[in-house]
């Protein structure tokens, strides 16, 4: 988690020092595509060609048009071929996705991760299923 206060450079200096860190980069967009998180997508891209980290970079929009202040296209022509583009119809579904995202890692890292029809395991902790979909708590930081 970050520090809220003040320590003589802004914020978003700090966050794009973080996205430069990382080894999986996602950026989501729900309805609007605001300035920094465009900027953090644009620090990920620009750092991925430079020195190939983030190792992995993906963009997911919420399938929800009607209320969409951006264009798609638009977007997927500004962050570039480099991303991995898909969407997401509710939160839980993104869930699902951003765990397939991080199983290899975390196996890879001795974390047991199995999935059965009726719950995804987790380094031992269960994670229900609902309706094929699966339902966990919301994922803050995860150290690999």
């Amino acid at each position: 988690m970050f520090d809220p206060a003040y320590k003589g450079e802004r914020k978003q200096t700090e966050y794009d020092h973080q996205v430069k860190k990382s080894d999986i980069f996602i950026v989501l967009f729900r309805t609007k595509a605001g300035k920094y998180t465009i900027e953090e997508a644009e620090v990920a891209k620009n750092e991925y060609t430079l020195n190939k980290k983030p190792q992995e970079l993906y963009y997911f929009f919420q399938d929800w048009q009607e209320k969409r202040e951006f264009e798609v296209d638009e977007l997927k022509s500004i962050l570039g071929a480099d991303f991995i583009f898909d969407s997401f119809v509710d939160v839980v579904e993104l869930k699902l996705k951003i765990l397939k995202i991080l199983t290899p890692h975390l196996c890879a890292n001795g974390v047991s991760v199995t999935e059965t029809d009726k719950f995804v395991q987790v380094g031992g902790v269960n994670v229900l299923r609902k309706s094929g979909v699966i339902s966990i708590l919301p994922i803050t930081e995860i150290s690999i």
